[in-house]
């Protein structure tokens, strides 16, 4: 039997790592024996730790659904042991659940745009990230579990897309938003961070889809060419010529096929001139 002494910000870090491994290989936690013991100590005197506390450190457990055993030890657990075995009774979310949920943020997002609160539609697209399983925080970008985004059927409105494809699309489209309410802010150096992610990863789908799924890219080319616009703006304000000038010439290359964003590439050249 292995021991595991944690702290109670790494719990659950812990707990969501286990969630991982069972989601990649489905049955993981069904081989998995869990005993959690708190022990709270001051001063070498044994003190009682707060519901709430008990609650922040012992509830991330419920995301471990069908555990071989489970034992909880610690003084005044009655309360929230109660609340965490039938948390864990409840079905963690789908696919389909969650990427539904990150539609729901994104529009949400799209909503406080319009109403011109940039500083919330950022809040809410950043949340339709974390629904769908995406760490963004700072420089940080990262997805989680796209193996079982890619092989798992989503079901109901969104049954005849592919997981993994879908929340591609939504990733782009997130960061192009994102990258948009930053400029809309002023903030140009968050709009070039963004803008980079946004371009790395429409060039990549450009590669990624031609090469194993022979599709048409799921995002079109005037998308393309207005995330090159939007980080044209933000590379004119920080200063970068070269990126500039390399975001005009993209843009102009994907615009060719729409008249209005033609015209709009015609319009910032002659700004720069």
């Amino acid at each position: 039997m292995d021991t595991y002494v944690s702290c109670v910000e790494d719990v659950a870090q812990f707990c969501r790592l286990l969630y991982f491994f069972d989601r990649q290989k489905r049955g993981f936690c069904r081989g998995l024996s869990l005993s959690l013991t708190i022990q709270d100590w001051c001063e070498g005197r044994p003190t009682v730790s707060s519901q709430a506390m008990q609650e922040s450190l012992l509830m991330p457990v419920a995301l471990l659904k069908d555990l071989a055993s489970f034992q909880l030890h610690g003084s005044n657990l009655d309360l929230v042991e109660e609340k965490l075995i039938k948390a864990m009774k409840v079905s963690n979310p789908t696919t389909t659940d969650l990427l539904e949920s990150a539609i729901k943020w994104k529009l949400e997002g799209n909503a406080a745009f319009k109403n011109g609160d940039y500083a919330l539609s950022i809040q809410n697209y950043t949340q339709a990230y974390a629904s769908m399983e995406t760490v963004v925080s700072g420089p940080i970008y990262r997805s989680l579990l796209d193996g079982w985004f890619a092989h798992t059927p989503l079901t109901g409105k969104l049954a005849d897309q592919r997981g993994d494809l879908l929340r591609h699309q939504l990733g782009s489209q997130l960061n192009w938003n994102i990258l948009q309410a930053y400029l809309s802010l002023q903030d140009w150096r968050k709009a070039y961070l963004w803008g980079e992610r946004a371009i790395s990863d429409i060039e990549f789908a450009n590669v990624h889809q031609r090469i194993h799924d022979g599709d048409k890219n799921l995002i079109i080319e005037a998308e393309k060419a207005k995330v090159y616009l939007r980080m044209m703006i933000a590379c004119q304000k920080i200063g970068n010529h070269a990126g500039t000038e390399e975001c005009l010439h993209k843009a102009t290359l994907y615009a060719r096929s729409n008249s209005a964003i033609s015209l709009e590439i015609k319009k910032m050249r002659r700004g720069m001139t």
